[in-house]
């Protein structure tokens, strides 16, 4: 009977691990990076809609995160980069119009 109580805890922790790896982790720097990241990448038109919403989401509610921190940080310099060349991606790959110009 303790083997089988050693092999569902494992069976358990081996599930938590794979939640822990897909669960969506709002909040983390490490995350609007590597959206960032797919969407200057992303060649499939299709695909790039989806992946810069998830671009812009995650860097705005980072952005949020870090409304306390000093404006000239190198983390909210960088998101104002990531938002706007987001826009610009936008504009130029999915023929979308820019506000304001």
């Amino acid at each position: 009977m303790g083997m089988n109580a050693a092999a569902m805890c494992g069976a358990a922790l081996f599930v938590l691990g794979i939640l822990w790896l897909i669960w969506p982790k709002r909040g983390r720097a490490v995350d609007w990076r590597l959206l960032y990241e797919s969407a200057m990448s992303e060649k499939n038109s299709d695909v790039l809609k989806t992946t810069i919403y998830e671009a812009e989401s995650a860097v705005r509610s980072r952005q949020k995160e870090l409304r306390g921190s000093p404006p000239d940080s190198p983390e909210r310099t960088e998101l104002g980069i990531a938002a706007n060349a987001l826009i610009r991606l936008k504009s130029e790959k999915l023929r979308w119009p820019v506000v304001g110009a």
